[in-house]
Order: structure tokens, then sequence, then C-alpha cells
């Protein structure tokens, strides 16, 4: 059975492995390309505009949707937490049911359940060793639970997972925020100061 943790660390070792090589092309304002020299394996553009981020190439294609007006900087802050950046997918986004988190979550509740409750128990016996998102339902629903009291176990698939990554990646590899140029103050009008 997989789960969501196994899923998210292989692909954070895959894509350190894959972007090693990579080097950051500025192509436009606030456009890049990443990809080792030479190839295009595992390369990909970011386009950051008011409002949006989008990301294609090898890793898929991906339009992010945010409300702050520089995404630049709204990127370098979003970048640190996957699970919010691609919460803000409004194209591809994908899920998949986790079947290894649900049965451990289920024989956790096996272990702590006492004697008068053999609920989990015998939606366990009811799923056998191999079962996806809809057995899961059914055998809670054939116990007389449904909807979300049996938890839904869904979490990001691999693609947006690697997109994150090639978003963290892009971040750490930016040149460093420049400040911006104070604007000089006004000159005192009061008399004598």
């Amino acid at each position: 059975m997989d789960r969501f943790k196994d899923a998210r660390e292989t692909v954070v070792m895959l894509a350190k492995e894959s972007f090693a090589k990579h080097v950051v092309a500025e192509v436009g304002t606030n456009e890049w390309r990443c990809s080792a020299p030479g190839t295009w394996m595992h390369g990909f553009y970011v386009i950051a505009r008011p409002g949006y981020v989008m990301v294609y190439g090898d890793i898929g294609d991906w339009i992010l949707q945010h409300s702050d007006r520089d995404s630049v900087a709204w990127l370098r802050g979003a970048a640190r937490d996957y699970d919010y950046l691609c919460g803000k997918i409004r194209t591809g986004e994908k899920r998949r049911f986790y079947g290894g988190d649900a049965l451990d979550d289920l024989n956790r509740e096996i272990a702590e359940a006492d004697e008068q409750n053999d609920t989990a128990a015998r939606v366990r016996e009811a799923l056998g060793n191999d079962f996806d998102q809809h057995e899961w339902y059914q055998a809670w629903s054939d116990v007389g639970i449904g909807g979300s009291d049996c938890g839904s176990f869904e979490h990001w698939d691999s693609g947006p997972l690697w997109m994150a990554e090639a978003l963290r990646w892009l971040v750490e590899h930016l040149p460093a925020a420049q400040p911006q140029p104070s604007q000089p103050s006004p000159p005192s009008t009061r008399e004598g100061g």
C-alpha cells in the first residue's frame, strides 16, 4: 500500500537528483528557463505575473493563482509550504487516494477501540489487503458509516509535488530580492527647521 509521506520523499529525492545540474536563465522579466546545459531533461519554464505563476515544461503544465501583486515575492514565501503552494493550482490539479495511509489510520483505530466498538475491525476484515478508494468507502458504508466520517486519505499525486519541488528549486537559485529604493523625504515646510 502506498503512503503520501513515501511519495513525497521519493519526489524530493528524484527532484534533487534531476535538478542537480540545472541553471537558471532569465528569458524575460520575471520569466526563467531552468534546465541543465545542453539538455531539456526535467527542464521547465516559470513565468510570474501579478496574481499568477505559470510553470510548464518537462515536469507538466501548471497555473497557480494567488492574490499578491508581486508574484516573485509571493513565490519566495509560498515555496516553503508545498501544501499551500499546491492549493493554489488552478489547472492540472491532481489528487489521489493513498491506501497505505487509510490502512494505517484504520489499524490505529482498531488498536484504540474498546470491546464494544468493533466497527474498525469489521471494516478491516471487509477490505482485505488490496483496496481502492471506492472499496474503502463501500466497506465503511456497509457498517453504517459514510461520507467524511471515514476519512478521504486523498493528497497530491506526483505531478503537483514535482511542480512544487521545481518552484522550490527556482526560489533557491534566484538572486536575492533587492530592496526597493526609498523615496526621499519631502522638504520641510516648517520655519526654522
